[in-house]
């Protein structure tokens, strides 16, 4: 029994010193601004991370189009609706009524945004850099313009022809759990 009692004490004390310890720390860096703090720090955030490139004056959709950017007429890669169609088959109430929301929200889109894609940096922890990090390379990022725009005639022939694509799966879906639960009937 003193075995456990004295390794509950060597567990509360290590606790407290590396409290002690950590604490230190943290007074030391804000009273010496970082001077006296170890490499890898995340005291202050890392200043150089997530910087984006500045959207460029743009106050019509050409000027978008003009910089490289393009219509999102589709939200998610095409592969991902085959798992859309076979996981709302599976769920019985839940899945006609995400492809009939989709559909309605397909029928009644207003605005397009219009997205580019860019290089930006990816860090890893490298304890001989003062911010802790290093760049390791770039990875590429979609990036979406701050304004959006109202679809053109041929981006809302796209967006109904969505929509009823969706309607049709929502209704094949329903046929399909309703004809299944007429087997199970019988």
């Amino acid at each position: 029994m003193t075995f456990f009692k004295n390794l509950a004490k060597g567990f509360v004390r290590s606790a407290v010193n590396q409290v002690g310890r950590d604490g230190g720390k943290v007074v030391s860096n804000k009273l010496y601004g970082n001077s006296h703090s170890t490499p890898i720090r995340i005291v202050d955030g890392i200043s150089d991370q997530g910087q984006s490139i500045n959207e460029p004056n743009i106050e019509t959709r050409g000027d978008l189009i003009n910089e490289g950017y393009s219509p999102e007429l589709l939200s998610s890669p095409i592969w991902v609706y085959f798992f859309l169609i076979t996981g709302s088959t599976i769920l019985p109430a839940i899945g006609p009524i995400y492809w009939i929301v989709s559909s309605i929200q397909n029928f009644f889109k207003t605005k397009v945004r219009m997205y580019t894609y860019i290089q930006e940096p990816t860090y890893v922890v490298d304890k001989r850099f003062k911010s802790g990090m290093r760049e390791s390379g770039s990875k590429k990022v979609k990036k979406y313009s701050l304004s959006s725009f109202p679809p053109s005639q041929s981006e809302k022939l796209i967006f109904i022809s969505k929509g009823i694509l969706a309607l049709l799966i929502a209704g094949a879906i329903i046929y399909m759990q309703y004809s299944f639960y007429k087997e199970l009937q019988k």
